[in-house]
């Protein structure tokens, strides 16, 4: 009955956890018009990996600056997943976004890996955004 019981417990907590990673997520999404904010959902050792060099700790993210304040810039996203760790310190979210400046969209997909900190609070570990390619476009091998 005791291992019954653990484990009712251990699929709340991962059910609530997932509920949580998907609300924080969507909030991280409607900070872009604020750096600061936007930036604090970092962890100090975060990893942005994208097609430029990645960016590593969270006062690196210096392009989140160049990207949000360039006029015409806008990006918005979509989690559409959320999965927790069993011992609930790890998880990620997955989804979509688009993003766009001056006409021209991209609309890509990322995941983010977010990681419990010591207080309690969850922050961004890893965050892996790639966009998508224009329909018809095969990819070449060499």
């Amino acid at each position: 009955m005791v291992v019954v019981r653990g484990c009712l417990r251990q699929v709340r907590q991962r059910r609530t956890g997932r509920s949580a990673l998907l609300a924080l997520d969507r909030e991280w999404s409607q900070t872009t018009k604020d750096m600061n904010k936007f930036v604090s959902y970092f962890a100090p050792d975060a990893r942005s990996i994208r097609r430029e060099p990645v960016a590593t700790g969270s006062r690196d993210h210096g392009y989140v600056h160049e990207d949000l304040a360039t006029p015409g810039f806008a990006i918005q996203w979509t989690p559409t997943k959320a999965e927790v760790s069993a011992a609930g310190d790890v998880g990620y979210t997955v989804g979509t976004y688009e993003a766009s400046m001056n006409g021209a969209t991209e609309k890509g997909k990322y995941v983010t890996v977010w990681k419990k900190q010591s207080d309690g609070t969850w922050k961004v570990a890893e965050d892996i955004f790639t966009a998508m390619r224009p329909a018809g476009r095969l990819h070449q091998s060499r």
